[in-house]
């Protein structure tokens, strides 16, 4: 199923519950995800030829060298040739248009945290997007050589 037909096959009271079981969203931003869920609800999707795989994960050693210790539900876009990308910054109709994969979370659980991932930069997909641009112009900041990073092992006593 897309995402949208998952939102469509649920009411919100369902995905609000959810968003507060897993710990995903404090109770004054259920209005703020309401609306985020009425706009996946109405757009038109984007067909993709890609997934989004929503499922628990086992605490492990992950690539910028820090332990996660608990079970963790991880959100990420495959593609095609199983290449795994990230999803929070993707439009919402391509998010709507998505199909949705998951083995053990209910229909409420996968769509309350793929509503956290998409809104993980804020509540509007214009204000997703403005961060989205605020990474992309520091990334060429850095890429350019006008901005130096600090690496991660980085002493400041040194």
């Amino acid at each position: 199923m897309t995402l949208q037909e998952l939102v469509r096959s649920i009411p919100y009271v369902d995905i609000a519950n959810a968003l507060i079981s897993q710990e995903l969203a404090h109770p004054c931003d259920i209005e703020a995800y309401h609306e985020v869920y009425d706009t996946i609800y109405d757009i038109t999707p984007t067909k993709s030829d890609t997934y989004v795989d929503v499922s628990w994960c086992e605490p492990d050693e992950i690539d910028i060298g820090f332990c996660i210790s608990q079970p963790y539900v991880n959100v990420v876009g495959i593609d095609e040739e199983g290449k795994i990308w990230g999803t929070s910054f993707q439009p919402w109709s391509d998010w709507a248009g998505v199909e949705v994969r998951s083995e053990k979370l209910s229909k409420a659980e996968v769509i309350a945290h793929c509503l956290w991932e998409m809104t993980f930069s804020g509540f509007t997909e214009e204000k997703v997007q403005e961060e989205a641009c605020c990474l992309t112009e520091m990334l060429e900041d850095i890429e350019s050589g006008k901005v130096e990073c600090i690496p991660l092992d980085w002493d400041a006593e040194e």
